[in-house]
């Protein structure tokens, strides 16, 4: 991807944005925008063509509702993959780690494993499939019930179909096709069974049973009954056994020499059972008790027609069930077969595998080493079920061991994430976010990368290390990476330390009808940028660096001389309305800007500061873009400030506290109108200006970051509210 082309319309909150990322000279940009601008509608419609949804205008509902995104690879523009599209949420609390998996194990084992794996499922599926079929089950219950009904469930499923190959030779006892599972171990129809006069007539039936069969000359209860014999004659005459003049010899001593007097045999020992009045009498009790029973109108038509193999087994329903599994398995013998098969064939390789994988030091090490070597949290973490993922596909398990001093305690990922604060659970998160990257970097297909704030809410040591691993990405070719942050700081570190092309660092700015991302400012000093600007330009042209430029001068003559140096209060009177504030020329200013700062800059006008400062804020309160814009923001917060204190002054009766007002001037004033004028629709308006100014024209460690970080609108919009009951403080 050498260009990506994005054209976005009624996309969530952007109404129009249309960009081309041009990935030549870097491969990522670092794109600041302040809160509600673009980022997170963004980052939302990335996520929907992802996923292969629609994006949308939630609120208004607008159309056409537009989401190319282009890629331009060797000169060919094509339409991007969703699978090249992979976004970094700000954070997500819902996370799992599911691509660890594609890093617990080098690939050729893993290859290796998986058509083995494949193998063995395929032909399971195909049991399982037949045996739901006879069972009257949902195919996906047919592996748990069964592991249950042979108290195996913890056991291994394929070790245990082996471990029941000596009963499975093909000798049906129970006919499938008929007695279907789903009816004759209905969980009502065993709660009726252990009725105590139902299960007495069951344990009669059985009795009765016990003594006909005993009685009989060929068969034997448990192991060859009359429902047995009924195949005996067809088998052995389809293998021509009487043709080869064989001849049975029966317990008793009785000869049978062909296949009819076998058959009649066999038909008299049947009839003996199933006329006997006793079993006719017990039969017909139970008979008439399911008859009440309209629910068990399956079974009761089952138990008709194999009463003699049903009603014994019922005194012991436990084994009646594998008994009927077993029948099932032997009805199955061909897949039965194919199965174990496979699966011993296989088995001691995939041991092998799972054994060589246990003793890696494969990718997922280094992602965790990397995590616990980068990243400042209270836990260092470990996979603890590495052959699970391996042979049973499962999502890996964490252990998270949280370490003092003198301790350590093992967790699981819901028990560390009620202990975290905020931002060691963001740091967690993040791990998750690099193991989905590296699991694309196996891959080495090429991955558009969109970060959302990505470093929100992290403390710096963590921050640091954030940036250390975005470098990292943008090593990788096939990786192009877009970065959107809030953060002011961060955009300068990240197109620092990254080593960011300089035009790849950009800024949104916004206005009624579209989102323009344009080139970036400030990415090194602000203050060397606008000393530039005044050495290089007209100074008609840089009015409001002339007046954004004013508090850090006024720090400069603090740092150097002190506050009682008569600069410093000159330019403090600018900063807060004093007595001489209105008188205080441009000259006098441009004197001290030379003096202190070694710039000069030549106006047309000498008018005065106050009228210059003014005029300007003006022009700025009628510009509609959004965004950065420093100077626009500092030039317009002064001028709110003198306005404010300009009808407070006013307004409050009390003049002579005013006059013992020293520091902190629009505060103290602010609260001695708020005495005085408790109820006065001003307040409000006045309690905005001290909460969104202060910061503004004062010079802090983070570098104006607080208005950088602020829509310039709100500004505006509060230059415009002041500026209203100052025009109307008479009235009020």
């Amino acid at each position: 991807m050498e260009k990506i082309c994005v054209n976005f319309e009624n996309c969530y909150g952007i109404k129009k944005l249309e960009h081309d990322f041009d990935f030549t000279e870097s491969n990522g940009f670092v794109i600041y925008a302040s809160n509600g601008t673009m980022k997170t509608s963004f980052a939302k419609t990335f996520i929907d063509i992802h996923n292969e949804d629609e994006p949308k205008d939630r609120i208004y509902e607008r159309e056409p509702v537009i989401f190319d995104v282009d890629k331009i690879s060797s000169g060919v523009r094509t339409t991007i993959d969703k699978n090249e599209i992979f976004v970094i949420e700000s954070f997500k609390d819902d996370f799992n780690f599911d691509k660890i998996s594609r890093l617990i194990v080098r690939k050729d084992l893993k290859d290796k494993y998986d058509k083995l794996f494949n193998e063995i499922n395929t032909s399971k599926t195909k049991l399982i499939r037949r045996m739901a079929n006879l069972l009257g089950l949902p195919q996906k219950n047919v592996e748990e019930t069964f592991m249950i009904d042979f108290n195996h469930l913890k056991g291994n499923f394929f070790d245990f179909l082996v471990s029941l190959e000596s009963e499975i030779d093909g000798d049906i006892k129970i006919p499938v096709n008929d007695i279907k599972y789903k009816v004759i171990f209905d969980k009502n129809l065993l709660n009726f069974i252990k009725d105590p006069e139902i299960f007495e007539s069951i344990e009669e039936y059985a009795e009765k049973y016990s003594d006909i069969i005993a009685k009989s000359p060929i068969f034997e209860e448990n192991l060859f009954t009359h429902n047995d014999a009924a195949n005996v004659g067809k088998n052995l005459d389809k293998s021509n056994f009487f043709k080869a003049e064989h001849k049975i010899s029966l317990k008793n001593g009785e000869i049978i020499n062909n296949k009819k007097e076998l058959d009649e045999l066999i038909k008299k020992q049947k009839e003996l059972v199933l006329s006997d009045e006793t079993l006719k009498n017990i039969f017909e009790k139970i008979d008439s008790a399911l008859e009440r029973n309209g629910d068990f109108r399956q079974f009761k038509s089952i138990l008709n027609n194999y009463p003699t193999i049903i009603i014994p087994e019922l005194e012991n329903i436990e084994d009646f069930k594998k008994k009927v599994w077993i029948a099932i398995l032997n009805s199955e013998i061909e897949l039965y077969n194919e199965l174990i098969g496979i699966y011993v064939s296989g088995k001691s390789e995939i041991e092998n595998i799972i054994e060589e994988a246990k003793s890696e030091e494969s990718a997922w090490k280094d992602v965790v080493d990397l995590f616990n070597e980068r990243f400042f949290v209270p836990f260092k973490i470990k996979v603890v079920n590495q052959a699970d993922v391996i042979l049973k596909n499962e999502v890996p398990t964490l252990e998270f061991i949280y370490t003092d001093e003198t301790e350590h305690k093992k967790m699981d990922k819901d028990e560390i994430l009620g202990i975290l604060s905020n931002g060691e659970k963001r740091a967690l998160y993040l791990l998750n976010i690099i193991y989905e990257i590296e699991a694309r970097k196996l891959d080495g297909n090429p991955v558009l990368i969109i970060a959302d704030d990505i470093a929100d809410s992290f403390d710096y040591q963590n921050k640091y290390a954030i940036v250390e691993y975005l470098s990292d990405i943008l090593k990788e070719d096939f990786f192009k990476l877009i970065i959107l942050t809030h953060n002011f700081d961060f955009y300068r570190t990240v197109g620092s330390r990254l080593d960011i092309h300089r035009k790849n660092g950009l800024m949104v700015l916004k206005n009624h009808e579209e989102i323009k991302i344009v080139d970036g400012q400030y990415l090194n000093s602000a203050f060397g940028f606008w000393k530039r600007q005044l050495e290089e330009k007209n100074a008609n042209n840089c009015k409001r660096i002339i007046i954004a430029s004013i508090p850090f001068v006024r720090n400069l003559i603090e740092y150097i001389k002190g506050k009682q140096e008569p600069d410093y209060l000159l330019l403090t009177n600018l900063l807060h309305l004093k007595e001489n504030s209105g008188n205080i020329q441009l000259s006098e200013l441009q004197r001290i800007y030379s003096n202190v700062w070694n710039t000069n800059f030549i106006l047309d006008d000498d008018t005065t500061v106050f009228d210059f400062i003014f005029d300007e804020a003006e022009i700025i309160k009628d510009e509609e873009t959004s965004g950065i814009n420093l100077e626009n923001k500092i030039a317009l917060s002064i001028a709110i400030r003198l306005i404010a204190e300009d009808y407070m002054i006013y307004k409050i009766t009390d003049k002579t506290a005013i006059a013992e007002i020293g520091s902190n001037q629009t505060r103290k004033l602010f609260n001695l109108f708020k005495e005085e004028y408790r109820d006065r629709s001003a307040v409000p308006i006045l309690e905005k200006v001290n909460l969104m100014t202060p910061e503004n024209i004062h010079l802090n460690s983070f570098m104006y970051e607080p208005i950088l970080d602020m829509d310039d609108k709100n500004l505006r919009d509060l230059y415009q509210d002041v500026k209203v009951i100052n025009d109307a403080r008479d009235s009020t």
